[in-house]
C-alpha cells in the first residue's frame, strides 16, 4: 500500500504557489481592465454611450 503524508499543507508546494499567484495576477488584471477601459472611451471620445457598450 502507498503511504503518503496527509498532514503536508498545499500552500507546501511549490507548484500551487505558482498557479495561486498565477490566478491571483490574472483577476487584479482583469478588474483594472474592467473598469480602466471603459474610463479611457470616455476620456477619448467623450460618450458615456460608448462607454456604456464597451462597459457591457
Amino acid at each position: 500500500m502507498d503511504e503518503r503524508d496527509t498532514t503536508t499543507s498545499l500552500f507546501a508546494n511549490p507548484r500551487f504557489l505558482a498557479l495561486l499567484g498565477g490566478q491571483g495576477a490574472s483577476y487584479v488584471g482583469d478588474a483594472v481592465a474592467s473598469v480602466a477601459l471603459p474610463l479611457l472611451i470616455l476620456a477619448l471620445t467623450g460618450s458615456g454611450f460608448q462607454m456604456g457598450l464597451v462597459g457591457g
